[in-house]
């Protein structure tokens, strides 16, 4: 399967297992719906491929379990949701082959309590019976984020009714994203560097073509999103200086990722970014630090 293809295909058959997760009462109690699949149900628009499902869960679910449990827990649920939803298909696309849920980090856990969880999915498409390495697909299940009061909605997908971001928390969360994704921030946390996230530019450069800064209870409602997520990951921002650390970086990383439509070029993208940072600043949203000792260590 040549490439396109196959991001086709994962696109496709993830937007299946998403209505399914969604279908499932269990799992819609647990998971909160966020990323670029969320983003293009908010914009009415799939302009850019989404190639996993981004969730968070909720605080507590399941009630007093270890991180092991939540685990098999997920395990469980996410195959008999994904199980029951393609055999009441008609006509039946899909079956299910394999679910695999691990922890992250996958030793012990997190310095900071941010376990986390990756699911791997493997999928048999029954129009394409016989065909060998389709691609697994992925769903990643983050830890609980800081909440603001109107930080989620909700949204019916197919039979069911998800819990997700707010288009506002969504932005704010690009942009926290992508200040973790820099240096800066791996050095902070002593973590390995990450691939510059250039996806949550051109993702918060869509955003801002349909609500202009001159929106500005929107923006100001984004700012405090972005706040509140930075400081509860320990993300700092002095200002443009921070997302514009490794800046060559950057702007090579944006030009060359194919998956980055070219309505946007890299230019227009930044130039959004500096507007945003001009009004945090004049709404004193910015600057923040947040040094590791303030919140307790779990």
């Amino acid at each position: 399967m040549r490439p396109a293809d196959r991001n086709r295909w994962k696109n496709e058959a993830l937007d299946a297992v998403f209505e399914a997760l969604v279908s499932s009462s269990d799992l819609s109690e647990v998971l909160i719906f966020k990323g670029a699949r969320v983003l293009g149900l908010l914009l009415n628009s799939c302009q850019r491929q989404s190639l996993d499902i981004d969730a968070n869960r909720v605080e507590g679910q399941p009630p007093g379990a270890t991180r092991e449990e939540q685990a098999a827990w997920l395990e469980t649920a996410i195959g008999e949701a994904l199980t029951c939803f393609f055999e009441d298909s008609s006509p039946q696309r899909y079956e299910l082959s394999k679910v695999d849920v691990m922890c992250r980090p996958q030793q012990g856990v997190h310095r900071q309590g941010w376990d986390a969880f990756l699911v791997k999915v493997v999928l048999i498409d029954l129009r394409r019976e016989g065909q060998k390495g389709l691609p697994f697909l992925t769903i990643d299940i983050a830890a609980p984020e800081t909440l603001l009061g109107d930080s989620l909605t909700e949204c019916r997908i197919g039979r069911g009714v998800a819990k997700i971001y707010t288009l506002k928390k969504i932005v704010g969360e690009k942009l926290r994203a992508f200040l973790s994704s820099l240096p800066a921030y791996a050095t902070k946390l002593a973590m390995r560097p990450k691939s510059v996230r250039v996806k949550d530019l051109y993702d918060v450069a869509r955003v801002e073509r349909l609500h202009s800064l001159s929106d500005e209870a929107f923006w100001r409602a984004v700012g405090a999103e972005f706040r509140a997520s930075s400081t509860s990951r320990f993300v700092d921002c002095d200002g443009l200086s921070a997302f514009a650390e490794n800046f060559d970086v950057t702007r090579e990383s944006y030009l060359k990722d194919a998956t980055i439509p070219d309505d946007i070029s890299f230019d227009d993208a930044w130039g959004v970014l500096e507007r945003i940072v001009i009004f945090f600043e004049s709404e004193a949203i910015i600057p923040f630090a947040t040094a590791l000792d303030e919140f307790p260590v779990q």
